[in-house]
């Protein structure tokens, strides 16, 4: 399928994840150095938006695995879903080139969902497999500059993975990215949590390959947008 947009628009919260960009891919990358829905910075309707970054799974499962969502919910119930185009267009460049993706809907949470509870009654309460802070606020965003958009997350963390290791080396929830000294601090003091950073740093680095690889390939599809 070809897309027709002056510009792809790929946005994270963090810039360390940001996908990885092959040579010669042009895309506008953006990150907003905190965790949240911190406002974006302009779209047109010349634009399409991939929203991308970490995600948890609200069950059990793999780490690393790339989410392209079917449906996007607020914390009001408000559910939206991603241009019809441009997710076929995601869809197919991942077919292409034998990278898996898995769909389902992904809710909005106002932190970080850890516990098992808490990711079964949100499972329950809103029908989403998947859990980040800022997509669905970026995807309303979007519509409301007529821009196309889509979210194409990793799984950072799940029910039988879960992140609780991150908020012990730190000491509390990073809120935005975590300098390399005090990951190296909480090592010292708890050395026993090398293998799940180093576990959850693979996973994030093959993802953003991954989501790159993927990225460049629809960005070469697209044709400018219409005058």
């Amino acid at each position: 399928m070809t897309l027709r947009f002056e510009r792809l628009v790929v946005q994270a919260a963090l810039a360390g994840e940001l996908p990885h960009r092959p040579r010669g891919a042009g895309w506008d990358a953006r990150a907003n150095g905190r965790v949240g829905p911190q406002p974006m910075g302009p779209l047109s309707d010349r634009s399409a938006l991939v929203i991308v970054g970490s995600c948890g799974r609200l069950g059990e499962g793999p780490l690393g695995e790339l989410v392209l969502p079917e449906w996007v919910v607020d914390r009001t119930g408000q559910r939206r879903e991603p241009d019809l185009g441009l997710f076929a267009a995601v869809s197919g460049a991942a077919r292409r080139q034998g990278i898996a993706t898995t769909h389902g809907g992904l809710t909005e949470s106002h932190g970080v969902i850890d516990s098992a509870a808490e990711r079964i009654d949100l499972a329950r309460r809103t029908g989403a497999e998947f859990v980040d802070m800022e997509s669905a606020a970026w995807a309303a965003a979007a519509e409301k500059a007529g821009a196309p958009w889509c979210v194409l997350r990793f799984v950072s963390d799940s029910a039988d993975h879960p992140l609780g290791f991150l908020a012990e080396l730190l000491g509390g929830w990073p809120e935005s990215e975590p300098p390399l000294g005090a990951l190296l601090a909480g090592l010292l003091r708890r050395p026993g949590h090398l293998r799940p950073l180093a576990r959850l740093g693979g996973a994030a680095s093959r993802a953003r390959r991954r989501v790159g690889a993927l990225l460049a390939e629809l960005e070469g599809d697209a044709l400018p947008a219409d005058p």
